[in-house]
């Protein structure tokens, strides 16, 4: 089918074109004038998701950006922020409504759910682009009411975020506290196992539980047996008056016959320092013999020990493991009370994220019904549609305008064309003037 013929279709299906078309416009405009108007306020907040939480420190990662912003627009159009929204604006005592609550069938939701259905349908909320602002909107009758409306359930988003917060930060300090009593009872059983094999084994742990007594014991014997205790050469006064009188003797023995009576007299001395330093020096082998007894006693001693500890040593390493299990516990129950007291605080807290930006504000104009959206809409469809239904009544009831359509329609050749009269031909030739896609004025024979 050639654009040209489509003209021709929709030129002759004119009338029905029209009327959908004037038919919608009559229906825009319908609404138009009997559609109350609707003003919208506005009031913003701004999301500090860029800075840490004051209480939390807690900061939103860049990738969660999108799902955080989501959850807070969700977050302004739930129950949670809509129910206390219109409790504070003393709906709920409202006795128009509580008089069309009662007269509700069975199956109704709960009062404050309808309730807050009643604002609901007209509040919306929207990131302001570019920017970590949070625009809330709603839509009533009157510009002061929208006002009043959108200032409430800022206010309660506000405060909804906070409760909401000292909500999960409670619960979450109640399981944590929970899981510290069972890991409680887990590091008292943990102990008790420790305490039965310490008193099986009679091994004795110390500092910290990481050491057994025995092994810093042999530790020390070991580190003393490592002394030296070999006797070493000492000269003591008798035994230098000794050297000193054998050198006396020896010299006046060179000068003074055998029978001299000082030579007499040097070697009765020298005799009785001898004496003297041998008495001495048996009392040094008597000290020798006490060394070495006790580096043998000493000797036997760490070599007990050492086959002591080393019989324990499979034990002690059992303690030990028990040791470490028990810290493990230790740890994660203070973690843990450390963690619920922090949940605790941030309940109380009363600081949060989201700051209110200024005071609510409401547009002059009312934003519906829009004339040109309406009207403009209305008459596209009705143009769209009426289109659609001349384009159907054509196939239904067709019609020859052309030569090439009884051609078409006859399933045979045209074997020529029977020109018009004057008059007829003037006619024509101003209607397709009016027509310039014709490119034929002939009346098929």
């Amino acid at each position: 089918m050639k654009l040209g013929h489509i003209f021709d279709v929709l030129w002759g299906r004119r009338v029905v074109i029209l009327a959908s078309t004037l038919a919608c416009l009559a229906g825009g405009l319908t609404v138009q004038i009997t559609s109350v108007p609707r003003y919208e306020a506005s009031a913003r907040v701004i999301l500090d998701y860029v800075k840490p939480d004051p209480v939390t420190g807690a900061q939103v990662p860049n990738k969660m950006l999108n799902a955080y912003v989501n959850s807070q627009l969700s977050f302004i159009r739930d129950y949670q922020v809509a129910i206390p929204a219109v409790e504070s604006l003393g709906m709920m005592d409202n006795p128009d409504l509580l008089d069309a609550y009662n007269a509700l069938p069975d199956g109704k939701p709960e009062y404050p759910m309808w309730v807050a259905q009643r604002i609901m349908g007209a509040l919306n909320a929207v990131p302001v682009e570019d920017s970590s602002i949070l625009e809330i909107r709603y839509r009533a009758p009157d510009p002061q009411a929208a006002k009043v409306v959108v200032e409430a359930v800022r206010e309660a988003y506000v405060q909804g975020t906070i409760a909401q917060r000292a909500i999960s930060s409670q619960a979450g300090a109640d399981n944590l506290m929970a899981r510290a009593e069972k890991v409680s009872a887990e590091l008292k059983q943990a102990q008790d196992r420790q305490t039965a094999l310490e008193k099986s084994t009679g091994i004795v742990m110390q500092e910290g539980k990481k050491f057994d007594v025995d092994s810093a014991r042999l530790k020390q014997m070991l580190r003393l047996d490592g002394r030296s205790y070999v006797s070493q050469p000492y000269y003591t006064a008798a035994s230098v008056r000794l050297a000193e009188a054998e050198s006396a003797l020896t010299e006046a023995r060179r000068v003074l016959g055998p029978n001299n009576p000082a030579l007499k007299t040097l070697e009765a001395q020298r005799d009785q320092l001898k004496l003297n330093v041998d008495r001495i020096g048996s009392g040094d082998q008597q000290m020798a013999a006490m060394v070495a007894t006790r580096d043998r006693l000493a000797a036997q001693l760490a070599d007990a020990q050492k086959s002591k500890v080393l019989s324990q040593r499979v034990d002690v390493m059992k303690l030990r493991l028990m040791q470490d299990e028990i810290d493990g516990y230790t740890f994660q129950i203070n973690e843990m009370l450390k963690q619920a007291a922090e949940l605790r605080q941030m309940s109380t807290a009363k600081e949060t994220s989201i700051t209110p930006l200024g005071p609510a504000s409401a547009k002059p104009k009312p934003v519906f019904p829009n004339p040109l959206l309406i009207l403009g809409g209305s008459g596209a469809l009705g143009l769209v549609l009426g289109v659609l239904i001349a384009g159907m009544t054509e196939l239904m009831a067709r019609r020859v305008r052309r030569a090439e359509d009884l051609q078409v329609a006859a399933e045979a050749p045209l074997f020529g064309q029977i020109p018009t009269a004057p008059q007829v031909r003037r006619r024509a030739a101003a209607w397709m003037r009016r027509r310039p896609w014709r490119h034929r004025r002939a009346v098929a024979a």
